[in-house]
C-alpha cells in the first residue's frame, strides 16, 4: 500500500530527495517516509553531547529537534522540523541549523557541505 502525505512540505522534501541517488540521502528519505509515530525526535541536549565526540560533523535529523536541555557545544544540524524553543537555544549557543527542504534543490543536490551523520 502506498502512503499518502497530507503535509505538502513532507511531500516536496521526499520528491526532492528521491532525485539524489546517494545511499545516505536514500536512507534519510526512507526514515522520513515512515509513519509519524516512528519518526525521530531529538533534544538539543543530546545533540550537544554528541558534538563533543563528533567534531566537524553535520548532524542529519530526519524528524524534529526539540528544545529540552542545555547546549554546551556548538554544532551544525540539518533537520526536517525544529521547535521554537530549540531554535532559540541554538541561536543563543551559536549553532547552525539548516532546513532539509531548503537545503535540497530541485535536482536533488544538497547545498550544505560537510561530513554527515544520520541520527536515530
Amino acid at each position: 500500500m502506498k502512503r499518502s502525505f497530507e503535509n505538502p512540505n513532507m511531500l516536496e522534501t521526499l520528491n526532492r530527495l528521491r532525485k539524489n541517488k546517494k545511499p545516505l540521502w536514500k536512507r534519510v528519505r526512507e526514515i522520513l517516509a515512515s509513519p509519524t509515530r516512528k519518526r525521530i525526535s531529538i533534544n538539543v541536549s543530546r545533540l550537544s553531547k554528541l558534538s563533543k565526540k563528533h567534531k566537524d560533523v553535520v548532524f542529519v535529523v530526519p524528524g524534529k529537534i526539540l528544545g529540552s536541555g542545555a547546549i554546551k557545544n556548538k554544532f551544525d544540524v540539518l533537520s526536517f522540523s525544529v521547535s521554537d524553543s530549540a531554535v532559540q537555544k541554538m541561536k543563543q549557543a551559536g549553532c547552525k541549523h539548516y532546513d532539509l527542504k531548503e537545503s535540497v534543490d530541485q535536482k536533488g543536490q544538497i547545498s550544505v557541505k560537510g561530513n554527515f551523520m544520520i541520527l536515530r
